[in-house]
């Protein structure tokens, strides 16, 4: 029964914090282009060479809905978030403005065979930050696992809604949009879409595996006054943290997306994190 009462607590409290945080994720989206990425996405085929093997930076702890995420960040990872950073650049800059950085770096990993529950990914929702760019790099994909996006359901302003309500309950929907499309990437694709869309990854229809690379762009100020409250940042909140290297930060730094103002160097090695921010 206590279990039950802090469960019910946590949701009204993480709806509460969502309505707080509305008015400051439209106050900054106003700045948006939508316009600029037509119907909200954009994908590319082939236009990546993968010369690594993922399986080198994964083991087998896979959580219960089958995912592995990964924010170590080699030379070689490097130049391939530099190489899509480039290809999509304008299209990124175009849609969030001058005040677009990159916001967090992972890869993850999705094993069909070791998911013991449905995750909430894969039902219909949106990310709950407003306007934010997600660049997915597939490094590991048959085009059998797409995510699935509602062209220019981006429109609206964002609210936190009833379905998003519902997914805190684990209610989800993967009922059929007869306009959706899926974004069937294999390995060396990539797609860049607004995570305002209505969307969901689409894990139901194969047995393989697919690891991607993903990049999230968003406007600075706005993830550093939200990050408390829903997932966004370095690391995925105000207090994660992505660590990298000197080579590697000197790598990244040529995208002219990393925001100094969130970096500390301690020792040689280079923290990406909101915590860094000074008040």
């Amino acid at each position: 029964m206590l279990s039950l009462y802090k469960k019910i607590k946590n949701i009204f409290k993480e709806i509460i914090s969502k309505k707080n945080i509305t008015k400051t994720i439209n106050y900054y989206d106003l700045g948006v282009n939508i316009n600029s990425i037509i119907n909200g996405y954009i994908f590319h085929k082939k236009i990546n060479h993968i010369d690594f093997n993922y399986k080198n930076y994964f083991n087998n702890s896979f959580d219960k809905y089958g995912f592995q995420i990964c924010r170590d960040i080699d030379d070689k990872i490097a130049h391939l978030i530099v190489k899509n950073i480039n290809y999509f650049k304008n299209d990124i800059l175009s849609f969030i403005g001058p005040d677009a950085r990159l916001d967090d770096i992972y890869m993850s990993l999705y094993s069909p065979k070791d998911a013991l529950r449905f995750g909430t990914s894969g039902a219909w929702h949106r990310d709950n930050c407003g306007h934010r760019l997600k660049l997915f790099v597939c490094i590991e994909g048959d085009g059998q696992m797409p995510t699935v996006v509602v062209p220019k359901s981006n429109v609206k302003k964002y609210k936190f809604g009833i379905r998003e309500i519902l997914r805190l309950f684990n209610i989800n929907s993967t009922k059929t949009y007869g306009n959706s499309v899926s974004i069937s990437y294999s390995t060396g694709d990539a797609a860049l879409f607004d995570t305002q869309l209505l969307h969901r990854g689409s894990y139901e229809k194969s047995n393989s595996i697919r690891c991607v690379l993903i990049l999230e762009f968003i406007n600075r100020y706005k993830s550093n006054l939200i990050s408390d409250f829903t997932p966004c940042g370095p690391g995925g909140s105000r207090n994660g943290e992505i660590k990298f290297n000197n080579s590697v930060f000197k790598i990244l730094e040529n995208t002219k997306l990393i925001d100094k103002e969130i970096i500390k160097e301690i020792n040689g090695e280079y923290i990406y994190s909101i915590n860094n921010l000074v008040d």
